[in-house]
């Protein structure tokens, strides 16, 4: 599949409960970003599946440290974020998508508006759904 411009997806204004083993253990709240952020990608790689995108390079851009390091290194001390990105990485394979992501400081990464809940044009937004993966259905409230 091929676009006439780049593709952007932002992922955002997921809420953890903390009810399911995928969920993120009870501590501080850098981890629970963290686990957030790296299930955020792991999202993003089942939307891009849903739009039978594959054979391409993906850039990705990331203002979370330990999202980023823990992708680069392909696992994590964190047993959750090791579980999204053994997913992660089995769908990117299987669609033959080479991730790269870097890092952007948080003034200069556009999801952060959508993050305070400024959503911008309608007319904008993809028009794709995809369906959850079981393992992360009570994972996630809608807010």
């Amino acid at each position: 599949m091929s676009t006439p411009r780049p593709l952007g997806v932002l992922a955002l204004s997921l809420v953890t409960t903390g009810h399911h083993s995928s969920s993120p253990p009870p501590g501080k709240s850098q981890a629970d970003i963290c686990w957030l952020e790296t299930v955020t990608i792991e999202l993003l790689i089942y939307f891009l599946e849903e739009m039978n995108l594959h054979d391409c390079h993906l850039l990705i851009h990331s203002n979370n440290q330990g999202t980023i390091g823990a992708f680069d290194k392909g696992c994590s001390p964190n047993s959750h974020l090791n579980l999204s990105i053994h997913h992660t990485y089995l769908t990117l394979s299987h669609l033959s998508i080479s991730p790269q992501i870097i890092y952007v400081e948080s003034i200069a990464n556009p999801a952060d508006p959508i993050s305070r809940r400024e959503q911008g044009d309608v007319d904008k937004y993809l028009p794709h759904d995809f369906k959850l993966p079981d393992e992360l259905i009570d994972s996630f409230i809608h807010v």
